[in-house]
């Protein structure tokens, strides 16, 4: 039997799928008052992927996704810049030195909208990257024409 037919490691997976999904959503939205919430978050999402795909022995979606979702990515960090150029006269709308530190009462994603845009836009390009990066790298005997090798 392979590990690729295991019913016990594909219903498992398929069971934590949400959970991981829910932990990176968490991590994202703590992150969007203090920095670097939405790299790990994305790290956290694309290795889950990485390790479904892996263990199953089939992908998730298609390539050509996770291409769009980090060219969507970044779209919303663009947004991002230019939003927050036009609005605040600063990249990324910055808070400026003098400025108090966000009001945690008001919820950690509404403090600043402009850095939960670049933490979103930086979620999203993590994401889609550790998935690509990681396919590339399984996959890189059939990019060469060499054929992919057994695995047992």
């Amino acid at each position: 039997m392979k590990f690729q037919d295991s019913a016990i490691l594909q219903v498992t997976l398929s069971k934590l799928f949400p959970f991981a999904v829910l932990l990176s959503f968490s991590i994202f939205s703590y992150g969007a008052a203090f920095p670097g919430g939405g790299f790990q978050a994305g790290v956290v999402l694309g290795s889950f992927i990485v390790v479904y795909e892996i263990a199953l022995n089939r992908p998730t979606q298609s390539t050509a996704f996770y291409n769009w979702v980090e060219i969507a990515g970044l779209i919303v960090l663009a947004v991002a810049l230019v939003w927050g150029w036009i609005e605040t006269g600063r990249p990324f709308g910055a808070w400026p030195a003098d400025q108090q530190p966000p009001n945690l009462n008001r919820g950690l994603i509404w403090n600043n909208p402009y850095k939960w845009l670049l933490g979103f836009g930086i979620y999203l390009e993590v994401a889609g990257s550790m998935v690509l990066i990681f396919r590339r790298f399984i996959h890189w005997h059939e990019d060469e024409g060499h054929p992919k090798e057994a695995t047992a």
